[in-house]
This record gives C-alpha cells, sequence and structure tokens, in this order.
C-alpha cells in the first residue's frame, strides 16, 4: 500500500500530539543543554580567574534544534485543506503518524545527553 485516505480531523489530532510530544522533548532538551553550558562556562571562568589560559571545548557544543516548525507547516496545510479527507503517501503516514522523520533518530539520540546528564 503506497496511499491511504484519512479523515483530516484524525490526522490533525495525531499530528497535534506528536507536536506536542516534540516540543516537551525540545524543552527537556534545552534545558539541559543550558544547564550544562552554564556549569561548563563557570568551570572556564573559575579556571581563567585562578590565571590559567584556557581553550575552550565542549563536549556538547550543538544545541538542540527544534523541529516544531515542521509540524506547524503540515497542520497549516491541513487547517488550509477544503477537504473532509486526506490522501497521504506512505513516507508522509511515518512522519505525520507514526511521528517518525527522517531527522528523528539523531534528534533523540543528540539530545539524549541533555535529558539524561541533568
Amino acid at each position: 500500500m503506497r496511499t491511504v485516505r484519512i479523515p483530516k480531523q484524525q490526522l490533525v489530532e495525531a499530528i497535534t500530539k506528536n507536536r506536542n510530544s516534540h516540543i516537551d522533548d525540545y524543552v527537556k532538551a534545552a534545558n539541559g543543554y543550558r544547564d550544562y553550558m552554564i556549569v561548563e562556562l563557570n568551570k572556564a571562568i573559575n579556571r581563567l580567574k585562578s590565571g590559567e589560559n584556557i581553550e575552550l571545548r565542549f563536549d556538547y557544543d550543538k544545541p538542540p534544534h527544534d523541529h516544531k516548525d515542521d509540524y506547524d507547516a503540515v497542520l497549516k496545510m491541513l487547517e488550509m485543506s477544503v477537504d473532509d479527507v486526506v490522501e497521504i503517501h506512505d513516507n508522509e503516514f511515518r512522519q505525520f503518524v507514526l511521528d517518525d522523520w527522517d531527522w528523528q533518530r539523531n534528534w533523540k539520540l543528540s539530545n539524549l545527553k541533555y535529558i539524561t546528564n541533568r
């Protein structure tokens, strides 16, 4: 099966649920990232104050990225659609309903360190 027809409202509900879950995960990761950076920067400041010359390097140098816009774009398309039933392809079903985006595996792995090290 390559396509499926889904009631628009059912699709909106699935995407909204996935979007909210993404936002929750992003907020946790962003808070963890900031906590980590504050600790590391304070360590660097203390070393500088003690007269040490340092080179700044961080294990976690990339902040979490928010993909909320990916969800919002699809929701906006559905909001503007005049159809009550929409047809989506199998890859769109994986993204929109199963919340399995191309970026998601790497995103979760990179954010895990910010959430678990808090």
